[in-house]
């Protein structure tokens, strides 16, 4: 019985010896910052390529670990002239983003962001249309981050989007469409 009071000392002290070490979220140049990130994600959508520009706002908690928000819209139909209405598209939701080794200065980041979309087609106008079509997605993905200056990334990369179901307007059983992602990502430090 006497032995388990050694037990949370142990722990106590353990606790101590370690907090000096560099882990994900704890790193020797600690850092928090929110983010603005102008976005652009290119993908094959309908057989034709179709872009996706879009905007990116967040926090970034001890260099390491992100989390935020990120909407797109379907620049233009990649269905071509003929197709029957023209085919309008939005993303939008939550990010969440792991970076391994934030002090060099060129580094690889996870990434996932997942959310909802909508999609209609011409002659039906309104928010209300988009929501009547709307679908989740999920999409994860990799990028290197260039260290441009303390405040400014360049974010080249990959991600994959795929949705569950059907998505309105598009053939086929739903989006399994890998993109090339884009970001320049424009931050500013927290004040300490």
């Amino acid at each position: 019985m006497r032995y388990w009071i050694l037990i949370p000392a142990i722990l106590l002290a353990a606790g101590r010896a370690s907090a000096h070490e560099d882990t994900w979220l704890q790193s020797r140049d600690h850092e928090n910052a929110s983010y603005f990130a102008p976005k652009m994600r290119v993908s094959h959508l309908a057989d034709s390529l179709a872009f996706w520009p879009g905007a990116g706002i967040g926090w970034i908690v001890g260099s390491v670990i992100s989390v935020g928000f990120e909407g797109y819209m379907l620049a233009a139909d990649p269905r071509g002239p003929d197709a029957d209405g023209q085919l309008s598209m939005a993303l939008g939701g939550m990010s969440f983003e792991a970076v391994p080794f934030p002090e060099a200065r060129t580094h690889l980041a996870f990434d996932l962001f997942v959310g909802v979309g909508g999609s209609q087609l011409g002659g039906e106008l309104g928010l209300d249309s988009l929501s009547n079509h709307g679908f989740l997605f999920v999409s994860p993905g990799a990028k290197l981050e260039f260290n441009l200056t303390e405040n400014i990334r360049f974010c080249p990369g990959l991600s994959y989007l795929w949705t569950p179901d059907p998505v309105y307007g598009i053939p086929g059983a739903g989006l399994q469409e890998p993109m090339l992602t884009l970001d320049l990502l424009l931050k500013k430090p927290d004040a300490e």
